[in-house]
């Protein structure tokens, strides 16, 4: 029923992706087929959203080359959501290596927070391939300190750098429905320039306890990372800049690492101006950040 009802162009979207979700139960082989032909035949990238969720929960070593090969059907925010899966897995990094190194994956999707889980892998033969294959040798961030030295003689204006806080940072630092991920940045407005630019650009610098990632390594061989939020004897909570808290079982955790590298990704400099970097430097001196609300 679940595979008449996932391919029933007849039916409502929301029908469909009821029963794509179902299917997630399932063999691979077993609904292999299905899933192809939905890549293939101009499905709607939402119920193309519900299949890459579900193939996150399957195991086989197909997975990873049925996204990849399906991958120039895939609109922006699945092939997101697709490369996630396939960064998710131990199993599943090399084929995306692979992939990318051969030119079947744009390196576009990788993004700093991705290309920060491909070089920091707890595996590191991944890592090592992960930065001959990206091009990204370890960042020199003192001598990445010595060539920006000269923002801080840059004028920065608040109003500008408000917007581009928000866009590249508020994720992580304000809160959102309840919950953050990042430092409270509301008392940050007594530091230098000199500090501000050095916690901007180099954010692994110094990393308060509390805010320490995480790299958890489960049975199944998922690879997770973001903040401890919470323990017990049987579960630990992660929490994680782009997802809902997870709660995970002890018994099903192989490794959990503590990794050198913040969650605010080194790079930022890459995505900002140095105008941009000075305009955000004079939002964080003012008192604005005190008047942000939670959404």
């Amino acid at each position: 029923m679940s595979i008449r009802q996932a391919l029933d162009t007849g039916l409502p979207g929301i029908t469909r992706k009821q029963g794509i979700q179902f299917l997630a139960s399932a063999p691979f082989r077993e609904v292999q087929p299905v899933f192809e032909k939905l890549f293939r035949s101009q499905t709607d990238q939402d119920l193309l959203q519900a299949v890459v969720s579900s193939l996150d929960s399957m195991t086989d070593p197909g997975v990873a080359e049925l996204l990849i090969s399906n991958w120039k059907t895939l609109g922006p925010a699945v092939r997101g959501q697709a490369a996630d899966v396939l960064l998710s897995h131990r199993q599943r990094i090399p084929v995306f290596l692979q992939a990318i190194e051969g030119g079947r994956i744009e390196r576009d999707v990788l993004d700093l927070p991705r290309t920060q889980k491909l070089l920091q892998n707890p595996d590191p033969h991944i890592a090592d391939r992960s930065r001959r294959i990206l091009g990204q040798p370890p960042t020199d961030r003192a001598r990445l300190m010595a060539d920006y030295r000269s923002v801080v003689d840059v004028t920065g204006d608040a109003a500008r750098g408000r917007p581009i806080f928000e866009k590249q940072c508020g994720l992580c630092h304000l809160p959102q429905k309840g919950r953050r991920i990042g430092p409270d940045l509301s008392g940050v407005s007594s530091q230098t320039r000199q500090q501000l630019l050095q916690n901007i650009l180099d954010p692994s610098r110094e990393i308060q306890p509390r805010f320490t990632n995480y790299l958890v390594t489960t049975a199944d061989g998922r690879i997770r990372d973001g903040l401890i939020v919470s323990e017990s004897a049987g579960t630990i909570t992660l929490r994680s800049s782009t997802a809902e808290d997870e709660t995970i079982l002890r018994r099903n955790v192989v490794e959990i690492r503590t990794s050198s590298v913040s969650l605010m990704p080194d790079g930022f400099e890459k995505s900002m101006t140095r105008q941009d970097l000075a305009d955000v430097i004079a939002f964080l001196q003012g008192r604005n950040l005190e008047h942000h609300q939670e959404r």
